[in-house]
């Protein structure tokens, strides 16, 4: 897991971030352009997911301020396998709550600080197990749908479906 203090920006990262329309979006993202920070792609977010596609998406910061709950799947496609994180303005107790009320797993607060948008990226992005889990799903379950895999499985395993016998198979049939 990453450590704060040692979480250094990545270079020429691109970072989403999707702002409401009235948002000083420039005092946000001020510290974030320096030359070797990161790439910004900033829209409004009624036209996020509209005119030309954002390619190496890095990750995507969400304006949570707005009350706006996004549309997961246009948000993930967008991010494609890139973290998306919440952010607000509003330097109120309640900002990461409804952040996370919103189905966020994580809040940063604007102006951005360079290595605090790295952390919370480093943080999210190889250790979330709901997004590797996701991922996993369809590859796993069509690798368990074949009958010969099936077939060894409960042969190996016989009548008790014990998670340590499934998954000790599972392993030595991969």
């Amino acid at each position: 897991m990453a450590q704060r203090g040692q979480t250094l920006p990545r270079p020429n990262l691109t970072l989403v971030v999707l702002h409401s329309p009235t948002a000083d979006v420039r005092s946000h993202v001020a510290p974030l352009r320096s030359p070797k920070r990161y790439a910004l792609a900033c829209r409004a977010q009624s036209e996020a997911f509209s005119g030309r596609a954002i390619r190496r998406v890095g990750a995507v910061l969400w304006e949570s301020s707005t009350g706006l709950s996004p549309n997961w799947r246009l948000l993930r496609n967008l991010a494609n396998g890139a973290p998306i994180v919440a952010y607000s303005s509003d330097l109120g107790v309640g900002a990461a709550e409804r952040s996370q009320n919103m189905g966020f797993l994580s809040h940063l607060a604007a102006p951005f600080n360079p290595v605090d948008v790295a952390h919370q990226i480093a943080i999210s992005e190889p250790g979330d197990m709901a997004t590797r889990w996701q991922r996993a799903c369809v590859p796993l379950t069509d690798y368990l749908g074949q009958v010969a895999v099936f077939s060894e499985m409960t042969r190996r395993v016989g009548a008790a479906l014990a998670p340590g016998p499934v998954a000790e198979a599972i392993v030595d049939r991969a």
